[in-house]
């Protein structure tokens, strides 16, 4: 099983970092970096690389895709590149995931419209410019300050799908009013919700 990993400058470490701990653990799966170019990204704060092993181009066919998050996630959602190859391989991939704001580059490629999805609780709104639908009564007009998430935000049992709360790998949710988990021949989006632990700065 191949797992592509995709990086990008000023990405949130955590979210590939994370995901990568575990997913490397799989048998007979292997995990590729990759990105625009070969070489080394810088994550958000400049102060850890990481490094792209394959171009975009030399990964066409993965099983499973990881979007992560961070601030460097908002020139991508006008990147053609990193756009088309989303739309290229997500009709064969068994899992295209993404991690706190990665979201919104699936929402950019046209992945998410009209699907429930999550995002940093902060930026709901900006995501449902996009195209997707956030949780009932999430808003991203609520004060952001200090480290909870917003007042109004509801419980995870009340979403319309059981979105795993902190793994994007974790098995397909259970079947919401939409095509993408009801049609068994598409495959599967899992947009990570980051709940009370996120930090109080979106990524």
């Amino acid at each position: 099983m191949q797992i592509a990993a995709v990086l990008f400058p000023r990405l949130t470490a955590l979210d590939i970092v994370g995901p990568y701990e575990v997913l490397q653990r799989l048998p007979e799966a292997t995990v590729t970096f990759v990105g625009h170019r070969r070489g080394e990204i810088r994550t958000e704060n400049g102060f850890l690389g990481l490094t792209v092993d394959a171009t975009f181009d030399e990964v066409p066919a993965p099983d499973v895709v990881i979007v992560p998050g961070g601030v460097g996630t908002r020139p991508l959602v006008h990147d053609a590149e990193v756009l088309a190859w989303l739309r290229s391989v997500h009709p064969t991939t068994r899992y295209t995931t993404s991690v706190c704001t990665g979201s919104f580059v699936l929402a950019a490629a046209g992945l998410l419209d009209g699907l429930s999805a999550a995002t940093h609780w902060a930026t709901f709104d900006e995501l449902a410019k996009l195209g997707a639908v956030p949780p009932p009564n999430a808003s991203s007009n609520t004060s952001t300050s200090g480290s909870s998430p917003p007042r109004e935000f509801p419980p995870a049992s009340t979403w319309p799908c059981a979105w795993p709360s902190c793994s994007s790998t974790a098995p397909r949710p259970r079947p919401c009013n939409s095509a993408s988990n009801t049609t068994p021949s598409r495959p599967s989006i899992v947009a990570t919700p980051t709940g009370p632990h996120a930090r109080s700065s979106p990524g």
